[in-house]
């Protein structure tokens, strides 16, 4: 927290935190007390953190992939057309991992991938074996897991499944 330090004609010295605004007029000392701070901003990477968890991994497993909690620690491929990923899906893995290693897996914020070649303005969904997908699914679940900000870079986070049903 910024600190302000006045000195006023009487050498009285008077520290204040970031909230409260000292003003000196004719040796008098005037306290005017700051506004309410505005709304945050639009999410990305000036306005949204960067969420990572450390799992164990399940099985092997990619970076870039979307995985899901499998028991209390560990995790695995989340699939659009396995029921059992639907409310379990966790974010996108950051690193490859090993079975029995630590994966991180990123949650929320800004994801970059120098390979990827999103098309902005579509969203990203979670495909089979956990493959990001910009193609609608069609069978079992609808799960949106991101949205791209540019053709190498996306913003993680996972919306509301929505279960696809066939005639």
């Amino acid at each position: 927290m910024d600190k302000v330090t006045v000195v006023d004609e009487v050498t009285q010295v008077l520290t204040i935190d970031e909230v409260t605004k000292v003003t000196v007029l004719d040796e008098i000392i005037q306290i005017v007390t700051l506004g309410e701070q505005g709304p945050p901003g639009p999410p990305g990477s000036n306005g949204e953190a960067t969420t990572y968890i450390s799992k164990q991994a399940n099985a092997n497993i990619s970076g870039g992939f979307v995985v899901q909690i499998v028991g209390t620690n560990l995790v695995d491929y989340a699939d659009k057309d396995d029921s059992s990923s639907m409310n379990n899906v966790l974010g996108i893995t950051t690193n490859a991992a090993i079975q029995g290693s630590q994966v991180n897996v990123q949650v929320g914020g800004e994801l970059v991938e120098p390979t990827w070649s999103w098309t902005v303005g579509m969203p990203i969904y979670l495909g089979n074996a956990g493959q990001l997908t910009q193609t609608v699914p069609t069978t079992g679940f609808l799960l949106q897991v991101a949205i791209p900000t540019s053709s190498t870079s996306l913003i993680v986070g996972a919306k509301q499944p929505i279960l696809l049903t066939q005639n």
